[in-house]
């Protein structure tokens, strides 16, 4: 069998195994908890490197049927990935200064 996780942020719907949704719960502790913070991929990359909710979701082209969560919401995700293992060794680049993104999108 398999199992849906739904991202927080994104909307999107990752489909996993029970095995892997059963590691999952461990690492968020409660199944609640784990409906309520999970995020995808994508957006954890996006977190990783300073991106603000806002941006995420314009660089995802998030529909606006997808509710906005809060500052709280997105500080406890930090925490608890924080403690999981996530942020270590962020990899990639991070978010540029303005100037210097200002700059790539004008070279684009």
């Amino acid at each position: 069998m398999s199992k849906k996780l739904i991202c927080v942020i994104s909307g999107k719907t990752t489909i996993v195994t029970d095995e892997y949704y059963d590691k999952r719960i461990k690492d968020f502790q409660t199944e609640d908890l784990l409906k309520e913070l999970y995020v995808c991929r994508q957006v954890k990359n996006f977190l990783k490197r300073g991106y603000q909710l806002k941006e995420i979701r314009e660089n995802l082209k998030v529909p606006h049927s997808v509710p906005l969560i809060s500052e709280k919401t997105i500080e406890r995700i930090l925490a608890l990935e924080e403690d999981t293992g996530f942020t270590d060794g962020a990899i990639g680049t991070q978010k540029s200064d303005p100037e210097v993104a200002a700059f790539i999108e004008r070279i684009k």
